[in-house]
C-alpha cells in the first residue's frame, strides 16, 4: 500500500513518483465510498503504474487525492472543503514537482469531480477524463 501524504488533517493524497523526471501529471479521483490508499490498488491506477515501470508509458507523477464521500466539492458548512482541500493539494504537487500538464481521471463521483473541477480550474487542469 503506497502512503498518505498530509498537508493539514483534511489534505491528503497518494503519491507515486516515477524514476525518470517529469512535468505531466495524472490526478485520479476515487468514486463514493473509496478512499485513496485503497484506490491506488485500483487495475486503472495500477496498469498506468506498471507500464511505466516498463517503458511503454510515459514518466507521469500519479497523484490521488483522498476525497472521502464529498463528491469533491465544498459543502455549504464550510467544513467540509473537498473542492478546495484538492486544488491546494495539486497546487502544492505541481510547485514542488515542477509539473506543467495536469489531467484529471475520474471514476463514478470521481468524474463529476473531474469535469467540475477541470471546468473551473482550466487555468490549472490541462484535461480530463
Amino acid at each position: 500500500m503506497f502512503p498518505l501524504t498530509c498537508l493539514t488533517p483534511n489534505q491528503c493524497y497518494v503519491l507515486l513518483l516515477p524514476s525518470d523526471e517529469t512535468d505531466q501529471m495524472i490526478v485520479f479521483l476515487h468514486g463514493l465510498g473509496d478512499s485513496a490508499q485503497n484506490f491506488s490498488r485500483a487495475s486503472i491506477v495500477q496498469q498506468v503504474w506498471r507500464e511505466m515501470q516498463q517503458g511503454t508509458f510515459p514518466p507521469t507523477v500519479l497523484m490521488i487525492p483522498e476525497g472521502e464521500r464529498g463528491y469533491w466539492l465544498d459543502w455549504v458548512d464550510g467544513k467540509h472543503l473537498y473542492e478546495t482541500w484538492t486544488i491546494n493539494s495539486i497546487r502544492t504537487v505541481v510547485d514542488q514537482y515542477d509539473i506543467e500538464q495536469t489531467s484529471l481521471v475520474g471514476v463514478s463521483m470521481g468524474g463529476l469531480g473531474a469535469l467540475s473541477l477541470g471546468l473551473r480550474y482550466p487555468d490549472l487542469i490541462a484535461s480530463m477524463v
